[in-house]
């Protein structure tokens, strides 16, 4: 079977309630055997204009890695979202002229990058694969990658809402959690990321107290602390955290704001 038909037929089997880490995982090893990655991801441009946040990222075993903020400007991210169209660097050096890229890049010994835009119905985003491998992403094949990007789009699309109405962010996409920088608002903010990248299942070795380095016990402690509560409609995957009874598609990463 092409590959591109098999993801085509994962893509259709998907359920519609995952979290970006949790699809992108889900999609890791089809997805290799289209497009070669280290670390893949899905970025959305704040309302602000000015930011990006990483909402999912996985590495190519399908681990999905922990996501953060990076900026619009002196990003090879920026630059597709603008112009909305794809960028393929072939090496390190073709990222120089984005800074804040190219310094990601030296810090994480990367090479070569894809970048593609998506539409996505609550706003404007890129999906981003990124390879320690010169040469990993051929300029000749853009017109692939774009047609990979458009059929990902849908699943992403979906992905995202539900995101953010797990959040209960219903009026704007993606805005930064309270504004609070006093230490139970980062707390609050942390664990309830872990929390959505777990499913809400906190116990198991998949589960966010072990995700957190915690027990059980403290974590439900520090949930009722800080009022963190899993938002109705929030659902989990299955009672330890897989997905369909298969293998674990969470666990902890570092590093998944690679690349832009």
């Amino acid at each position: 079977m092409h590959p591109m038909s098999s993801l085509d037929t994962l893509l259709t089997e998907l359920d519609g309630r995952l979290l970006p880490e949790s699809l992108l995982a889900s999609l890791a090893e089809s997805m290799n055997h289209v497009i070669p990655f280290d670390l893949m991801g899905v970025a959305a441009l704040d309302p602000d204009g000015q930011t990006f946040e990483v909402v999912g990222a996985t590495d190519a075993a399908g681990r999905p890695q922990v996501g953060a903020r990076f900026a619009f400007a002196g990003t090879v991210g920026g630059w597709v979202a603008s112009n909305r169209r794809a960028f393929v660097g072939t090496s390190r050096e073709q990222v120089r002229t984005f800074p804040a890229t190219y310094a990601d890049f030296q810090d994480k010994q990367l090479e070569s990058n894809c970048v593609l835009p998506l539409k996505l119905a609550q706003g404007t985003g890129v999906i981003y694969f990124v390879s320690s491998r010169t040469g990993a992403y051929s300029p000749a094949r853009v017109e692939e990658y774009e047609q990979l990007a458009e059929a990902l789009t849908p699943a992403i699309d979906a992905a995202v809402s539900y995101l953010n109405r797990s959040r209960g962010n219903k009026d704007e996409t993606l805005t930064r959690a309270d504004g609070e920088l006093n230490l139970d608002g980062v707390q609050r903010r942390h664990i309830t990321r872990v929390l959505e990248m777990t499913s809400w299942v906190i116990e198991g070795p998949y589960g966010a107290a072990a995700a957190l380095g915690l027990a059980p016990s403290t974590l439900r402690h520090r949930m009722r602390k800080l009022g963190v509560a899993r938002p109705t409609g929030a659902q989990k995957n299955g009672s330890n955290g897989h997905v369909g009874g298969g293998e674990p598609v969470v666990q902890m990463a570092t590093n998944g704001g690679s690349a832009r």
